[in-house]
């Protein structure tokens, strides 16, 4: 059975770039691979992925936040309104 390695991931939003950068592994980035227009998923020496970019972030993910937003100040949320 593979260890599994638990790391509270590192999430770098930069601006200027509008790239956002999850990082979930410790070790080095070794190769990447674009998986998906604008995303890509680094990879270690051993084939983990540890970390995933998102080019031109704001734009990609701005249909998802929204209906984000919209899921959680609806008042059938179970937690809407706890802010």
């Amino acid at each position: 059975m593979a260890k599994e390695i638990v790391q509270e991931p590192e999430v770098v939003y930069d601006i200027t770039s509008d790239m956002l950068r999850v990082q979930i592994g410790e070790s080095p980035s070794t190769y990447s691979i674009e998986v998906a227009g604008g995303v890509v998923l680094d990879y270690d020496a051993e084939d983990h992925v540890v970390a995933i970019e998102i080019d031109g972030a704001s734009w990609s993910l701005r249909d998802f936040l929204q209906k984000a937003r919209s899921i959680a100040t609806s008042p059938s949320h179970p937690q809407a309104g706890d802010n």
